[in-house]
């Protein structure tokens, strides 16, 4: 990128959306209806390849949660942009294993995207980024003797799903997928994360501080950047990002 480089002094964070308990089909298959006409058509391909009303708006939301952070973050480079007007500056590329980046002139800016039943996800930052957030459910017993050692040992629904979270944002950092079991690779082991140069952070999200915990949240990078280390993740009401795709 030669001299775009010095351009690209932007921070490391990572945002994310709650969704509504209340929305039915119906509401997502409206909101969506809305905000797919401010989607890049390359986007809008994309999350019209989902079925489900829900999953489709989840995938759009977080196009824009991404811009959002963008903007946020790279003020220098997105200043007074819309949210639809950075989706415009923005395309991707895919590695062979299907991990997104930002096309030049951007291609310095790493970001990844996750989104659950609860909540959508999104990081930026200055060096490779993994990101993945989780519903905390109670794994099924196929799952558990796929990835952990001992499956008649109990595993509570919190412990499967920080685990979870921790292992899929490392996945997501090197592009490689879920290709080998937690046990086979120790991903989650101090021993691993030292051998492979990775600092792993883990959040609960709330909505406040009455309701009960409802995903976990985890971000993964190399270890040569652990002194960038997030103290909390930024939440952004879901009504807000709503208005600001749609401006």
């Amino acid at each position: 990128m030669g001299g775009e480089t010095d351009l690209l002094i932007g921070g490391f964070m990572l945002y994310y959306t709650l969704l509504p308990d209340n929305y039915s089909s119906d509401d997502y298959a409206r909101l969506y209806s809305e905000i797919s006409v401010k989607l890049p058509s390359f986007r809008k391909e994309k999350a019209e390849k989902l079925i489900p009303a829900k999953e489709r708006t989840e995938n759009a939301l977080s196009f824009f949660l991404l811009c959002h952070a963008l903007s946020s973050e790279y003020p220098s480079l997105f200043s007074d942009m819309s949210l639809c007007d950075i989706g415009k500056t923005i395309f991707f590329s895919y590695s062979a294993l299907g991990k997104p980046s930002l096309n030049p002139p951007y291609a310095d800016i790493h970001f990844n995207i996750s989104h659950c039943r609860t909540a959508i996800a999104c990081a930026v930052a200055p060096f490779n980024i993994g990101v993945d957030i989780q519903d905390i459910r109670t794994p099924s017993s196929a799952v558990l003797k796929r990835f952990f050692p001992s499956p008649e040992q109990s595993v509570s629904a919190d412990d499967f799903s920080v685990n979870w979270s921790r292992y899929e944002a490392f996945t997501k950092l090197t592009g490689e997928g879920i290709t080998r079991s937690l046990t086979d690779c120790e991903y989650l082991s101090d021993n691993f994360l030292r051998r492979t140069h990775t600092f792993i952070q883990s959040f609960s999200i709330k909505d406040n501080a009455q309701k009960k915990t409802a995903a976990y949240l985890a971000t993964a990078f190399h270890s040569d950047h652990s002194d960038s280390y997030l103290t909390s993740p930024v939440i952004i009401d879901f009504s807000s990002l709503c208005e600001l795709a749609l401006l």
